[in-house]
């Protein structure tokens, strides 16, 4: 049928309900529920004549009804409004048309500040230029709270999973009838799941200058950080849509591993440095060791520290117990012998110089006194003699036992001495890769910082 000269549709509607949405592809299908009024003059009549009869309901086929087509439409088999439902006409011939309606519409995704970014979906239906016909938005009058939102202002935000919602309808050029989804993300999932270990993961790899040069592997470490890293930026980048600028925090995560990159090869020329011999020149000492190490908050490196006791009192304690052990070594079978002689002549038994008694035993100077006394004599040289045949052997087990344990105590003494040296020795390379770790540290923590403000500026240019 043909339409009524020079009609104005007022239109109100809500938005219901988000069906689906997909971020990458940045297209939404929402559930819509639109009310399209207009005047049709063709559709008076006297209530009076027709049995008080004010308002009847046709199927919207069998009158005129404005044809709207989707704007930004993303289903093909979408053509337009169902045409088929039932349309209330009143006497006056006002014709009121009520669709619900599924649309699948593109969005505009700002993904910059992921995961606080924003969505924003247009779905406008317009009807054919060639018509004068007049759209105008007008307020709902059903009753529902949600029909009494004045055109062109948002609704109060609504909670939809994983986003927060609000709704605005609008006349486009008196040509449009437009709703408007407004979407915010709601950041806390995305910051306890991405941003978090990310920021967490940047801290850690500061333990990459503080880790000792000499024990666990810096440059796995970093690798392995890094790596983590690219999990992080991969993830980013499956969910949000490929745009023109990279989203902030992806781009900031790039610029960290590119730091990370960059200290990496710092730190493996400090672990190179480490390993050197040597020394500094007296103006490279000077800049590094004093200057720049004061500057890190390390002090002065090129003053003379008092030399430890422990290498001298080490090499006393080997003296002294290696001169005790020589002392026992030298004691000798003829020491041992004049011990003995020694005995005998304090208790006053040495049968070489004992002589007989002149008081009570001149009575016994018969011939068997004489061989009784030449028998104590004999008795005496062979216990002399086993005497003599045991100092021996004990000297002997003596001499041994002491070499031995001089010569372990001397080695020992020795390695622990080499140690001790070893371990105490520092170099003047060692002092600058301790003062590079920590300018390389400062250097670190200072760029991240930086980085941030600078990758949001550059990033929205």
């Amino acid at each position: 049928s043909l339409a009524p000269e020079n009609v104005t549709i007022n239109f109100t509607g809500i938005g219901e309900q988000i069906v689906d949405l997909d971020e990458k592809r940045e297209v939404i299908v929402a559930a819509l529920a639109i009310k399209f009024t207009w005047q049709d003059s063709r559709l008076k009549w006297a209530p009076t004549y027709y049995g008080g009869i004010e308002t009847f309901s046709v199927p919207g086929s069998s009158i005129w009804t404005p044809a709207f087509t989707v704007k930004r439409n993303a289903d093909a088999g979408q053509q337009g409004l169902q045409t088929d439902v039932p349309v209330r006409v009143s006497s006056d011939g006002l014709v009121e048309w009520s669709v619900e309606t599924l649309t699948t519409t593109l969005c505009d995704a700002d993904p910059f500040f992921f995961p606080a970014d924003t969505m924003e979906c247009h779905i406008c239906f317009s009807t054919a230029k060639a018509l004068e016909q007049t759209i105008h938005c007008h307020r709902g009058s059903s009753g529902r709270d949600e029909d009494n939102i004045p055109c062109d202002s948002f609704t109060d935000a609504v909670d939809e999973g994983e986003w927060y919602r609000q709704d605005k309808i609008f006349a486009k050029d008196k040509k449009e009838a437009c709703f408007v989804l407004q979407l915010s993300r709601v950041p806390l999932f995305h910051i306890a799941t991405t941003v978090g270990p990310c920021v967490i993961l940047i801290v850690l790899m500061t333990i990459t200058f503080i880790m000792p040069l000499d024990r666990g592997d810096r440059i796995a470490y970093g690798v392995t950080i890094q790596l983590t890293m690219v999990v992080s930026l991969v993830f980013v980048t499956e969910v949000l849509p490929v745009k023109g600028a990279l989203p902030f925090f992806a781009t900031l995560i790039i610029v960290s591993m590119a730091l990370m990159g960059i200290f990496l090869f710092f730190t493996l020329a400090v672990l190179i440095l480490h390993d050197k011999g040597g020394s500094l020149s007296p103006a490279t000492k000077v800049f590094f060791l004093r200057y720049m190490a004061r500057l890190v908050l390390l002090g002065d490196l090129t003053e003379e520290k008092p030399a430890d006791d422990n290498e001298a009192a080490m090499d006393n304690s080997d003296t002294d117990l290696t001169n005790h052990a020589f002392n026992a070594h030298d004691m000798t079978v003829d020491d041992l012998e004049g011990t003995t002689e020694i005995w005998f002549h304090e208790s006053g038994n040495d049968p070489r110089t004992t002589t007989s008694p002149s008081t009570s035993q001149t009575s016994f100077d018969s011939a068997s006194g004489s061989s009784d006394f030449l028998k104590l004599i004999a008795s005496v040289e062979a216990v002399r003699a086993e005497m003599k045949q045991t100092a021996k052997a004990v000297t002997k087990a003596l001499n041994n036992g002491t070499e031995k344990l001089s010569q372990a105590v001397k080695s020992g003494t020795e390695e622990l001495v080499k140690a001790v040296k070893n371990e105490e020795e520092v170099t003047d390379y060692i002092l600058l890769t301790k003062v590079l770790d920590r300018l390389c540290l400062v250097l670190y923590i200072i760029s991240i910082i930086a980085a941030i403000p600078m990758t949001m500026h550059l990033g929205r240019k």
